[in-house]
This record gives C-alpha cells, sequence and structure tokens, in this order.
C-alpha cells in the first residue's frame, strides 16, 4: 500500500514538474537617479502544455536588498504568455546586494542579484 501511494505521488510530482517551468529573471536595472528597479521575468508558457496564463504564472516576485526583504509581491495571472516587466520603486545604496527571485505557479524558481555600482 505504502509502495503504491509512493508511486502514484511520484508520477503526479513528475507530471507537475513536465508541465512547468521555472521563471528566469532575464535582467535587473537601477536607475539611481528616479530610483526605479525594472526587473524583466522570461516565463514563457507557449512552449508547455498548460498555456493558460491564470493557471501557469509568475506566482511571486521577492525582492531582497542586503538580504532582507523588500518587496514581496504576489500575483494570480500572468499578463503574457512570455513574462512580464516589473518596476519598483526603491531606495538603495552603492554597494548594496540586490536579490530578485521569481516563482512558477505551478513548480521552480528563478534567480539574479546584483550589487549596485
Amino acid at each position: 500500500m505504502k509502495r503504491t501511494v509512493f508511486i502514484a505521488l511520484m508520477m503526479i510530482l513528475s507530471a507537475v514538474i513536465a508541465f512547468s517551468h521555472p521563471p528566469e529573471i532575464k535582467s535587473l536595472a537601477y536607475d539611481p537617479a528616479a530610483k526605479l528597479l525594472t526587473i524583466t521575468v522570461v516565463h514563457n508558457i507557449t512552449t508547455t502544455r498548460v498555456t493558460d496564463v491564470t493557471k501557469h504564472y509568475v506566482k511571486a516576485v521577492d525582492i531582497t536588498i542586503n538580504g532582507l526583504k523588500a518587496v514581496s509581491a504576489a500575483f494570480t495571472y500572468q499578463e503574457g504568455p512570455e513574462g512580464e516587466t516589473l518596476i519598483y520603486k526603491i531606495l538603495v545604496a552603492k554597494g548594496d546586494k540586490v536579490a530578485v527571485t521569481g516563482a512558477c505557479s505551478l513548480a521552480g524558481q528563478g534567480a539574479k542579484e546584483i550589487v549596485i555600482p
């Protein structure tokens, strides 16, 4: 019985992973004059089996500055089938480390960081 349940769970997990992929934080750019962080998240769902942007989407984006959470945004859909561009007004200083993590609604996450020049 335990083995059957384990095999069933593994098959379900494999199916979820096969139908999803993590978002990629393609670019991070900070404009110090405007104090704007622009994040480009690529999450192309057109090549996956789940192509509905209300079921397969970037569900969360977290921004940390020097390891401290600054922004935590949750989403219920994705604007388009290829990803999102997000803009946040944040205050950072030269040398600060800004890290961004994006999570898929089905499975996986991607991350990128920059050090403010």
